[in-house]
């Protein structure tokens, strides 16, 4: 049986996005209604996945998280000093921890349970922040549908770990900046005004109802000066929480915070983004990563900045070789979406920098623009400097809102220019065929095994039976013993067993280093996803995709164990075999869903 979501149900999403759209252009626009129908369409996709499937690891770091945010329920303190990536920056695990008490429920729950909340919430941040920069609420509400489909956005509601915690305090953190230059400008306006009317007085009537005028002005003023003290200790309250949510998220939201100080000087605007407050966001986290967290600081950022200077490769070679052996159908298709959106972005781009000369919306318009480096395809994408050791691939994320933004901006108008007689009919098809397109080609693409219509690599959740595996061999093994398994089945032995195995995910025990001492050798495949779509085996980073063809039998490349007789634990979905003095005993094959019995004797007479 599986557990992959059916075709009526995309079709469904597919539809509901469809009334969205339509409703946004309609002359009737309840901005509120229509946010809650994006937030729910959001949440119904997110719940779809880390719910329907028995566990969703997506890149697999959610298998650790759990371990950490375990280790803070059971123990009631944060991670210890020996974590030295995580134990400084605990606010992600306290949150599921603390969830998980409160609910009464198991931490895996917990940590999808509260987190696609916490993720939905910043569509309305978003909103308010597209409102502020466009002052158009078709325009708003359309970029905050094309943010909510876009398969970057569905894919990380899914896999909020801690970055994208991060990413969720940066834009909220960015909306309230905003906000209060925007208040302060407001007042400054007022001001202003107060004293050209002051100065304008002529008679004492004049002057009366001036001074009616100049008092309404002063309690605006006075009550923006208000909200201002609240919206500047919340700013200090969310910079505090991006440092304590990721390691290095806070370094790379000050290269974004830069950069709109940049575009704000090329489109002669200042003072939306305070350079102060940047200068006070990078001494803050250097500071607590020299002081608070320097643990991590010597050992990852040290390490860091050596590869930099002095590692030789330069090019990825292995990302060039993928692309190169990648079939060219699914190539085009996998990146659709994203080629869709960089046209209808460069149309929203001009909009922004030219439109009315509006020097606020031109600051955003060279930001989206700076950001196209660092969201679409481009050389940068095939530097090892720039992808592996400076994680410019985590960018895609933090960049995605005011790609966003532009890309909605494109198709409004777009679709804007169609309202005319003579292209009624055309404009018609595009209301219709844009969002049916682009929430089509997002969520295929979103790598949450939505790909009914081309396959995309192994699955990336564990079902039931292999849960099972894991935990028979986690009954059976002691802690000396090696295990041999795919990437992914590394990643879970590593973070949710009970014991510290020497784990390793090579096909052959002949790859496994001399100088690791082990009394027993395992090997687990996970049968069905090895011969349907292939497992991840290799040295860590440079992982290779096999399947299980009979090539792959008649070229020995197959584990060396895996005869009938070590053969331990078997079901419909995994296999569990043993290799060492005791594995003779073990004659023959054992299917834990015929004959508990017999593999429990077998067992105890082996050991």
């Amino acid at each position: 049986m599986t557990n992959d979501r059916s075709e009526f149900y995309i079709l469904l999403l597919l539809l509901l996005y469809l009334i969205v759209f339509v409703q946004i252009f309609s002359r009737k626009t309840s901005s509120s209604i229509i946010l809650v129908e994006i937030a729910a369409l959001m949440l119904n996709f997110i719940y779809g996945v880390t719910f329907v499937y028995p566990l969703y690891f997506g890149f697999t770091d959610i298998l650790p998280h759990i371990h950490y945010a375990t280790i803070i329920a059971e123990s009631g303190n944060t991670l210890p000093e020996s974590m030295i990536f995580y134990s400084k920056f605990p606010l992600y695990h306290i949150l599921v921890a603390a969830t998980a008490h409160i609910m009464n429920m198991n931490i895996t729950n917990s940590l999808f349970l509260i987190t696609a909340p916490v993720f939905v919430v910043v569509l309305l941040f978003i909103y308010m922040l597209y409102y502020l920069i466009s002052n158009n609420k078709q325009i708003s509400l359309l970029s905050c549908l094309v943010y909510s489909w876009s398969s970057e956005i569905l894919f990380h509601g899914t896999y909020m770990v801690t970055r994208v915690f991060a990413f969720v305090f940066f834009i909220i953190l960015f909306y309230l900046l905003y906000r209060i230059n925007v208040d302060t400008n407001i007042s400054n306006n007022i001001s202003n005004n107060i004293s050209n009317n002051i100065r304008s007085s002529i008679s004492n009537n004049i002057r009366s109802s001036i001074s009616n005028n100049i008092r309404s002005s002063i309690s605006d003023s006075i009550n923006n000066s208000t909200t201002n003290r609240y919206l500047k200790f919340l700013t200090l309250l969310f910079v505090f929480s991006i440092v304590l949510a990721h390691q290095v998220s806070a370094a790379q939201i000050s290269i974004l915070f830069i950069m709109f100080l940049i575009c704000e000087y090329l489109s002669n605007d200042h003072g939306y983004i305070s350079a102060t407050f940047v200068v006070f966001f990078n001494v803050f986290f250097i500071s607590y990563w020299i002081y608070g967290a320097y643990g991590f600081t010597s050992e990852v950022v040290g390490q860091h900045l050596t590869s930099l200077f002095y590692k030789d490769s330069f090019i990825m070679q292995y990302n060039i070789n993928s692309i190169l052996n990648e079939n060219l159908l699914n190539l085009l298709f996998s990146n659709l979406d994203v080629y869709v959106s960089l046209f209808f972005a460069l149309i929203g781009v001009k909009y922004l920098i030219s439109y009315q000369r509006s020097k606020s919306k031109g600051a955003f318009g060279l930001f989206s623009l700076a950001c196209f480096m660092l969201y679409f395809p481009s050389p940068l994408k095939l530097l090892w400097k720039t992808m592996e050791l400076l994680q410019f691939d985590r960018f895609s994320l933090f960049v995605f809102p005011f790609i966003a933004l532009s890309v909605g901006v494109g198709i409004y108008i777009v679709i804007k220019s169609l309202f005319t007689d003579k292209l009624k009919t055309l404009c018609c098809i595009a209301v219709f065929l844009i969002p049916l397109f682009f929430s089509f080609v997002s969520i295929t693409n979103s790598n949450t095994n939505s790909n009914f219509i081309y396959e995309d690599g192994p699955r990336n959740y564990f079902t039931q039976q292999e849960i099972d595996g894991f935990n028979y061999l986690d009954s059976y093994a002691s802690s000396e013993s090696c295990v041999l398994s795919d990437y992914f089945s590394q990643r879970y032995f590593l973070a949710l067993t009970s014991k510290d195995y020497l784990c390793f995910n090579y096909l052959n025990s002949s790859e496994i280093p001399g100088s690791v001492n082990y009394t027993c050798n395992y090997f687990y495949v996970r049968d069905k996803a090895f011969e349907k779509d292939g497992l991840y085996f290799g040295v860590p980073n440079t992982e290779q995709l096999y399947t299980s063809s009979p090539s792959d039998y008649q070229n020995n490349s197959l584990n060396n164990i895996m005869f009938t007789k070590n053969k331990i634990y078997s079901n419909s979905y995994a296999d569990l075999y043993l290799n060492c003095k005791y594995s003779d005993y073990l004659n023959q094959s054992v299917n834990i869903d015929s004959d508990k019995n017999v593999l429990n004797k077998s067992i105890e007479g082996a050991f």
